[in-house]
């Protein structure tokens, strides 16, 4: 989710009340390889690119009513995109029978900006889903956090991955030539 960056119908983004034809959008195939390929393992050095997070997650070390914080670095303008994803609980009694598809675990995702401010628009809080997602372009340059919030966990444990897309804007002027 966090390299579908290419925007086929319909918003990037993940927002509410709208119907939504692709998704969160199309995969960037390299972006995602990138990503991919650059795992972060540490709970407090930043990611300086796009890279993703593999937590497993408890009542013992993420307790119900609190913060999971991960860190990058961006840069003023820079585009940025940070999705979680975790397990749901499939009850499927054959690999074409699910019964249910039951979510133990509710989590939250908002982005801290480098003055521990909450970023304008990057926080998701839906309830119905094993992911969230937020897309913003960063107002400064700086260290950000990204703040996973721990809302309700009717299981022991879980497993949480996070990703992170930033992508640097260039501007190029367009230079156009009078022709006869």
């Amino acid at each position: 989710m966090a390299s579908a960056t290419h925007n086929i119908d319909g918003p990037t983004g993940i927002p509410s009340d709208q119907d939504l034809r692709d998704g969160a959008g199309g995969i960037n195939a390299a972006l995602a390889d990138t990503v991919a390929q650059t795992r972060n393992y540490s709970d407090v050095d930043p990611c300086t690119d796009s890279c993703w997070w593999g937590i497993p997650i408890s009542s013992t070390n993420f307790p119900v009513g609190t913060y999971l914080y991960r860190y990058f670095t961006a840069n003023k303008g820079d585009f940025v995109r940070v999705t979680i994803a975790w397990w749901s609980h499939a009850d499927c009694s054959a690999i074409n029978n699910c019964n249910f598809d039951r979510l133990d675990t509710d989590l939250h995702l908002g982005v801290r900006d480098p003055d521990f401010q909450w970023v304008p628009g990057a926080w998701s809080a839906s309830w119905d889903n094993n992911y969230e997602l937020v897309e913003f372009v960063a107002p400064k340059t700086g260290t950000y956090r990204i703040a996973v919030y721990k809302t309700r966990a009717d299981e022991p444990s879980n497993y949480l991955g996070i990703a992170l897309v930033r992508l640097h804007r260039v501007y190029i002027p367009l230079v156009l030539k009078n022709f006869p």
